[in-house]
């Protein structure tokens, strides 16, 4: 392929096809071809269905995306049961859901929809990176990136693709439950852009003139776009540091003492808004009780040694990406040696890289720009400040991994470079597309892969079974509870019961949970095997004795057993014990007080159960009605 100002020329067995695109254009076409590329290797996503990981939570058993009004509003502003305040992320699932419904197709649609277009953006971010560093490099940088324009395109599209099919992020993509991730990157890298935008037009502006109306103009956009990403996900939060990153390299605004203090007040109300959003964060953590600090305090050292080790482990599975697991257990299940090789290595990993970071500075600051990025972009997550139960998570990677994508990148287009300076320039740029294309197809096909792991819950949490068992995690009890519990659900949203109570008694034998209980006993009460089911629910109480839905379900088991005096007491429990009137409790109370002869009381409790019906069906028609 040769390449003229203007013209695409690509041969074609002897003959010349000319694709006239303009210099200007060409970011944008090579983003786009990206793009395209990531959409189809994706589709496979389109046969997957929801899994039992927060898929209940976050779309089929929430009721409170099923309409688009001021009352969901309100709650999206306002909710923090899933552990997150993010009430955009909820605006795009209530999209969804009233575009298709509960059909799995249209939710994995719109995700890949956006994957494909953070891969544009990914793309053109590079080469907008890479050209504004040629544009503002000064005399005396050594840093090795200076490349034409070609090279420079094939950088970006290198660094696009990785983004787009490496299979470390296809969690972000295939999981329904992780929109945040796809949602908050789409903003935060047109953000980024926008910013890289504000700076060039500001520095092209007059100084006598002030800011360019323009560049004012972009910057608001910047803000706002920020905005969206930080009310999508949490990880937003860490934009002001990013750009004040980028302000040092490659955007060199840091060089002089005006430049420095524009760049520190540029950065002031995304600082404020990043801290205000961090607090809620962590109180919406707290109040989703997602802090282990809570069961058994984790001591510093741990965090850091995990911290250490899951930096290391993201970069090796960037190249090797074998062993991808839903949930990776956290050394905190299994009081680890944190002097063994599996956590030491790691630590000493992260003090060279940062130390040959900055040993390298004078002559090479992408090095450090790209590590410091890549650290402080993972900090909010990386469990100095323990959420949640996992050590570490593929999701984690989505836009921290731009950084090192965008090392290998620079890489192939300075090669490229080099073989356009060669004498075997031909042959050698072959051996490079052929070389190139093969990377791409082989990454495509571990992607496909990891794709079908999600195709549903028995499948993800068998993969995570197999996994676990395959390197020796079998002490990591907790996470085996946590496969079998899932494999459970699915089961029983197929409705295959056997399989539930099987999978529900594994996770008992490791552990007895309320939960568990429960849920193998409405498999004994599907499989009419109320007896079994019965002791179940009576295991689940002495549990937890202040769950009202128990009482209900156990006093409904005794009534299909005829054993009503023992469901009216039951269901008597249920009903005091219930903040809210539930019109199932009087309905099954009432029938099982007729069954004892108890007419009166029988009528009384039907007729407040269609009242409370009556009641709710009233206040549901004036929410649609607003």
């Amino acid at each position: 392929m040769t390449v003229e100002p203007g013209v695409v020329r690509l041969a074609d067995h002897g003959s010349i096809m000319q694709l006239n695109i303009k210099p200007s254009s060409r970011p944008y076409a090579v983003s786009l071809l990206s793009a395209l590329v990531t959409f189809i290797v994706y589709l496979p996503s389109l046969q997957n269905d929801f899994v039992t990981w927060d898929d209940t939570l976050y779309v089929l058993n929430n009721e409170h995306i099923k309409s688009l009004d001021l009352n969901f509003i309100l709650w999206s502003l306002t909710d923090l049961h899933s552990g997150n305040w993010h009430p955009l992320t909820w605006v795009s699932h209530a999209f969804d859901y009233a575009v298709w419904g509960l059909n799995p197709f249209g939710h994995h649609l719109t995700s890949i929809l956006f994957h494909a277009l953070n891969t544009f953006l990914v793309t053109l971010l590079a080469v907008r990176l890479i050209e504004t560093y040629r544009t503002n490099k000064y005399h005396g940088d050594h840093d090795g990136t200076s490349m034409s324009q070609t090279p420079v395109l094939l950088a970006g599209i290198v660094t696009g693709l990785l983004f787009g099919l490496h299979p470390l992020h296809v969690e972000s993509v295939a999981w329904i439950s992780e929109r945040k991730d796809v949602l908050y990157a789409f903003f935060f890298l047109l953000a980024l852009l926008q910013y890289i935008r504000y700076v060039s037009e500001r520095d092209a502006s007059s100084p006598s003139r002030g800011i360019h109306e323009s560049a004012q103009r972009t910057y608001v956009s910047a803000f706002l776009l920020f905005f969206l990403a930080a009310i999508s996900k949490p990880m937003a939060i860490t934009f002001p540091v990013v750009l004040l990153i980028l302000d040092w390299f490659p955007l060199q605004r840091l060089r002089t003492a005006d430049g420095r203090r524009r760049a520190v007040l540029d950065k002031i109300p995304f600082i404020i808004i990043s801290l205000v959003l961090a607090g809620i964060a962590l109180f919406a953590q707290k109040t989703a009780h997602a802090f282990p600090l809570r069961l058994l305090p984790i001591s510093l050292a741990m965090r850091i040694m995990n911290a250490a080790k899951a930096l290391v482990e993201y970069l090796i599975h960037m190249v090797l990406p074998f062993d991808l697991m839903p949930l990776y257990p956290h050394p905190y299940w299994v009081d680890p040696v944190l002097t063994s090789p599996q956590y030491l290595l790691p630590a000493i990993a992260v003090v060279l890289i940062s130390a040959c970071s900055i040993i390298l500075l004078k002559r090479q600051k992408l090095w450090f720009a790209v590590w410091t990025t890549y650290v402080i972009m993972l900090l909010p997550v990386l469990g100095i400040i323990q959420v949640g139960a996992q050590g570490m998570a593929d999701r984690y990677t989505y836009l921290p991994s731009v950084g090192p994508f965008l090392i290998i990148g620079i890489a192939i287009g300075w090669t490229g470079e080099r073989i356009n300076a060669s004498h075997v320039k031909k042959t050698a740029r072959a051996a490079l597309m052929i070389a190139l294309c093969i990377f791409a197809l082989l990454v495509s096909r571990a992607t496909i892969k990891q794709i079908r792991i999600w195709k549903d819950g028995v499948t993800l949490w068998g993969h995570e079974l197999d996994t676990l068992n395959k390197n020796g995690f079998t002490g990591h009890i907790f996470v085996i509870r946590q496969a079998y519990s899932g494999i459970g659900f699915a089961h029983m949203i197929n409705g295959s019961y056997e399989s539930a109570i099987d999978a529900f008694s594994q996770a008992i034998i490791l552990k007895p949970d309320a939960e568990y209980h429960q849920q193998r006993a409405i498999a004994y009460a599907k499989l009419v095997r109320f007896e079994e089911a019965i002791q179940d629910f009576t295991m689940a109480i002495s549990l937890d004795t202040k769950n009202a839905v128990l009482y209900y379900n156990r006093g409904t088991a005794y009534a299909k057993r005829g054993l009503f005096p023992e469901a009216v007491a039951d269901l008597t429990k249920a009903i005091s014990m219930s903040t809210v009137p539930n019109a199932d409790y009087y309905m099954n109370r009432g029938n099982a007080f007729k069954k004892l002869g108890r007419l009166d009381e029988g009528e009384r409790d039907v007729m407040e159960a269609n009242r409370i019906k009556n009641a709710t069906r009233r206040r549901d028609g004036d929410r649609f009605s607003r």
